[in-house]
């Protein structure tokens, strides 16, 4: 009984909406950040197995653009973290 009553309120009421008022959208650096390190992810592994690939230059130029742009983000972030705490 009392399972249902925290399921009910807390859970569904509470919990749910706040997390559904807070998902990652198209803005959310993590989200972001995520997406780029999982497409990079795909390149890794012809990369390090040394198998032939096409372009690898342009692979590794691709995760060292991407691993820059990861950096400023977190600048980025860093950034409006500090203006909101002041």
């Amino acid at each position: 009984m009392l399972n249902n009553k925290i399921k009910n309120y807390l859970v569904e009421n509470i919990f749910l909406k706040l997390m559904d008022k807070y998902k990652p959208d198209a803005s959310s650096l993590g989200l972001r950040v995520k997406n780029l390190i999982f497409e990079d992810l795909s390149y890794c592994a012809p990369l390090v197995s040394n198998r032939k690939i096409d372009n690898p230059e342009y692979r590794r130029q691709l995760i060292n653009a991407s691993s820059k742009f990861i950096l400023r983000l977190e600048k980025i972030q860093a950034s409006q973290a500090k203006k909101k705490r002041n």
